[in-house]
C-alpha cells in the first residue's frame, strides 16, 4: 500500500479525489496486488512444465488436430457446471 500511496502523491490526477476515494483505491490496489502475488504462489508451486502457457498463446497447426471451439469451450471450465 506504501508503494500506492507514494505513486498517488506523485501523479496529480489524484488531487481532486476526496480521501475516500484516494483510500478505496489504495485498498483496491493492495487486494488486487494479493490476489496476483496468490496466483503466482499457486503457478510456482504446481510445478507446470510451462508455468507463463496461455489458452490464447496455443498454436492450432493443422498436425495437431485440436478443434479451437473445444478448448475455448474447456478453458471456461463450463463442462464442470454441465456435469
Amino acid at each position: 500500500m506504501a508503494a500506492e500511496f507514494e505513486s498517488q502523491l506523485t501523479d496529480s490526477s489524484y488531487k481532486d479525489l476526496s480521501f475516500a476515494e484516494r483510500l478505496d483505491l489504495l485498498a483496491t490496489a493492495e487486494w488486487n496486488r494479493r490476489q496476483t502475488s496468490r496466483v503466482n504462489w499457486f503457478i510456482c508451486n504446481a510445478k507446470f512444465s510451462t508455468p507463463s502457457a496461455t489458452v490464447e498463446k496455443i498454436e492450432y497447426y493443422e498436425d495437431r488436430q485440436l478443434d479451437k471451439s473445444q478448448m475455448l469451450r474447456f478453458s471456461t471450465c463450463q463442462y464442470v457446471n454441465d456435469g
